[in-house]
């Protein structure tokens, strides 16, 4: 498969999760979606079949949903905490700037999207030690280490395709 192409739909899946992820809120009545903090790869409630719960489920399953650590939107929280809802964001940044960059080394590309990925790292480390959250840092780390992975996966797609 070529890489434009693998590109391409992480770009579209994740602009189109984006965009559930923030309609999902205004879904349903005010505050319906409050105090969701779990245990990532558990999930702890019952869900629904049906929109928004199953974007809900999702978070549960693969997202803390720390209520101080997640952005409040119609009064209920986002289905993810900040920083797994801008890596998504960044998925889409970092798979558009691959596309759009003709050229970028396979190498330069690996580099570039680890360092982008261990300012993430190195702010959950932080914050993990300080014992807090800030959503700001949660947001620009998030939204660096989703890019950074989209760059990676250029960097590797382009590794095996035989550019160096």
């Amino acid at each position: 498969m070529k890489t434009e192409t693998i590109l391409s739909a992480v770009l579209i899946s994740a602009a189109a999760l984006t965009v559930l992820m923030f309609a999902a809120p205004f879904s349903a009545p005010y505050g319906a979606y409050a105090g969701l903090g779990g245990s990532i790869g558990i999930t702890d409630r019952r869900w629904s079949i049906f929109f928004p719960d199953v974007l809900y489920a999702f978070g549960d399953m693969v997202c803390h949903q720390q209520e101080g650590r997640s952005l409040i939107l119609n009064g209920s929280q986002m289905p993810l905490c900040a920083r797994c809802t801008f890596a998504i964001m960044g998925a889409v940044l970092g798979a558009l700037a691959a596309i759009l960059h003709k050229g970028l080394s396979a190498k330069r590309a690996m580099i570039a999207g680890s360092i982008l990925i261990a300012t993430a790292a190195a702010d959950w480390a932080v914050q993990a030690f300080l014992g807090t959250a800030f959503i700001l840092s949660l947001a620009v780390t998030g939204a660096a280490g989703g890019t950074g992975l989209s760059v990676l996966l250029y960097g590797y797609l382009e590794y095996g395709s035989g550019e160096k």
